[in-house]
């Protein structure tokens, strides 16, 4: 750039003007960037100070613009108050940034908060039931596939399971979810009152989903029962047993996975396009607002279907004032 002389010693370096607005435009950014860095410092830095010590964080020399008030921090509210009493406090999914470039979030806690199939999807893999499922079912295929041995046992053992998945969601759901507080279960299980609470409260992700020590004993379960049916059913159409057994139990917990994606997603804001999808959500919400002795199946109507707890029509069947409380009187 050319130097232009000046009435003084010093010289200045004659450069190319930037608009107006552009300027203004630049500096807003930086300042916004600078005020971000230091909120940041409030958050981060100050109640880490002893890692300083080990080198794990880096202070800048010095701020790039006058420093901000933490009120500036505190004033936005990273929660919402629940809707309802009781219920805890909603989360909405929000946004941090750090000093790396990544981004903390904070995961939503009620299924309402849900409005599409990734959001859910996120919810349902970092909840206590995925993070025990997902990994079990994701292992026993990567086993299957590298045992091979493919024959008729497994094509038998895999149509059993989807046979006999819409009967056993039946019988748990009426004589363990649905169970009287003075029941074996529910007295020793908990069964009927953990679900009781759901249909009072159906967004709250804690009555919804299995706890993870639940998803953790189902899996035991379903593995012992497999154990039981699955060689005796090889043996029976011809087959090797052991392959057959690993792809029964595959089969089996994808099945739980899939009724615990399939509970989410009917209670979210989504609403599915398929037809299968939006009818077991269209079910699942008569069984919770209109009757709960009815649509008693989550995954599959199978079970309905044969106990005569399926309508042909919603009109068909009584209101009842007791869908949010099992039967019970409200407390």
């Amino acid at each position: 750039p050319a130097v232009i002389p000046r009435f003084c010693c010093r010289a200045a370096v004659d450069r190319p003007r930037a608009p107006f607005l552009v300027t203004m435009s630049l500096h807003y950014l930086m300042n916004q960037a600078a005020r971000a860095n230091c909120s940041l410092a409030i958050l981060l830095v100050a109640p880490f100070s002893e890692s300083e010590q080990l080198g794990s964080h880096v202070r800048p020399m010095k701020l790039t613009s006058k420093p901000v008030s933490p009120g500036w921090v505190l004033h936005r509210p990273c929660y919402r108050r629940g809707v309802t009493a009781g219920a805890g406090r909603v989360r909405r999914r929000v946004r941090y940034p750090a000093a790396s470039g990544r981004t903390i979030d904070a995961v939503d806690t009620r299924s309402d908060q849900l409005a599409t199939k990734r959001a859910t999807w996120q919810a349902f893999r970092t909840s206590p039931s995925g993070r025990v499922i997902l990994p079990v079912v994701a292992a026993s295929v990567c086993a299957r596939v590298l045992v091979g041995e493919w024959g008729r046992g497994d094509l038998a053992v895999v149509a059993a399971v989807a046979v006999a998945t819409g009967p056993v969601e039946w019988f748990i759901h009426k004589y363990l979810l649905h169970a009287t507080p003075e029941a074996w279960t529910s007295r020793r299980l908990g069964t009927g009152s953990g679900h009781r609470e759901h249909h009072i409260d159906p967004p709250e992700l804690r009555w919804l989903l299995l706890r993870g020590i639940d998803a953790a004993v189902f899996l035991v379960l379903l593995g012992l029962v497999t154990l039981a049916w699955a060689p005796l059913l090889t043996l029976l159409v011809g087959g090797e047993v052991w392959p057959s057994l690993l792809t029964a139990f595959t089969v089996t917990a994808a099945g739980l996975g899939h009724y615990e994606w399939t509970h989410l997603l009917v209670h979210t804001r989504y609403r599915p396009r398929s037809r299968f999808y939006a009818r077991l959500a269209r079910n699942h919400r008569r069984h919770h607002y209109r009757n709960e002795a009815h649509w008693l199946g989550v995954t599959s109507n199978l079970g309905d279907r044969l106990l005569r707890t399926y309508p042909a029509s919603a009109g068909g069947v009584p209101l009842s004032g007791t869908a949010r409380t099992l039967g019970q009187p409200s407390d």
